[in-house]
């Protein structure tokens, strides 16, 4: 059942980032956590970001446009093409974690009082 659930997670993820834009990666890490309520809701929340991103950029990848902008990366920053590739796979999962780890924190906050 969890993968399940983290598979449609990952779904919602890449939807969002293919048809909008970053910023609905915390927009439905958030609104997952809303409606699951749980402490696991921000850990699958990253893994789900993690697979959407995955997906996307291998996706990208198969295009030939995607060679020529990670080198124009690698003059840009001091580091290999790759590396920028990382960071953007680490940046939607911190994006995930976080926005899902402050909607659980809000809802326990208000179920307390």
């Amino acid at each position: 059942m969890r993968i399940l659930r983290i598979a449609l997670l990952a779904a919602a993820f890449l939807g969002g980032l293919y048809l909008v834009a970053w910023w609905t990666v915390p927009l439905v890490a958030g609104a997952y956590a809303l409606l699951r309520r749980d402490s696991l809701a921000s850990r699958e929340a990253a893994v789900g970001a993690l697979i959407a991103t995955v997906v996307l950029l291998m996706r990208q990848m198969l295009l030939p446009a995607f060679s020529t902008l990670l080198s124009h990366l690698g003059q840009i920053f001091p580091v290999p093409g790759i590396v920028v590739l990382g960071l953007s796979l680490l940046l939607a999962m911190v994006l995930a974690f976080t926005s899902a780890r402050v909607v659980t924190g809000i809802v326990g906050t208000v179920k307390r009082r």
